[in-house]
């Protein structure tokens, strides 16, 4: 309630300039998407919104333009998809599985250094990574443990 009254106090003001740190975190998804909404919605009135995030579903749902801090220099995207396109760049790995669990996916994680959690659902498991992932080794590694997938896309 804290981060949404901060935000409505801003809001009031309406700046030509944003600075968002990590401005989902800590909110339900209902109060995310709505979150999410808003910005979108300030930038189609002309305004300059930078947002520091991890969440790199977030990072490719809102914005057009993506810059990236490694090893301490400043690098530029062009756009969101290439951000993903990129061999050296994060991925992201949707999962549909009949038999989705917890331990699969905490060996995922462990076996493939620099891949995270997402989300997690009933049957779907959105997974980011920091690299690009051999899909051929990572697909043949969640049948071994017993992954059941249904449907797996790379973005």
């Amino acid at each position: 309630m804290m981060k949404r009254m901060a935000l409505a106090r801003t809001l009031l003001i309406d700046p030509r300039v944003f600075l968002l740190d990590e401005p989902t975190s800590g909110l339900d998804p209902s109060g995310q998407r709505k979150l999410q909404n808003i910005i979108l919605s300030m930038n189609k009135k002309d305004r300059a919104i930078l947002i520091s995030s991890h969440n790199l579903y977030e990072v490719e749902r809102i914005s057009d333009q993506i810059f990236f801090l490694k090893d301490g220099k400043l690098t530029t995207i062009d756009s969101v998809s290439e951000a993903f396109d990129d061999d050296e760049g994060p991925i992201i790995i949707d999962m549909t599985l009949n038999n989705l669990e917890d331990t699969l996916i905490d060996s995922i994680i462990n076996e493939f250094q620099g891949t995270n959690l997402v989300s997690k659902g009933k049957r779907k498991v959105r997974l980011s990574a920091e690299r690009t992932i051999d899909k051929d080794k990572f697909i043949a590694y969640v049948k071994e443990k017993g992954g059941d997938i249904v449907e797996i896309k790379y973005l």
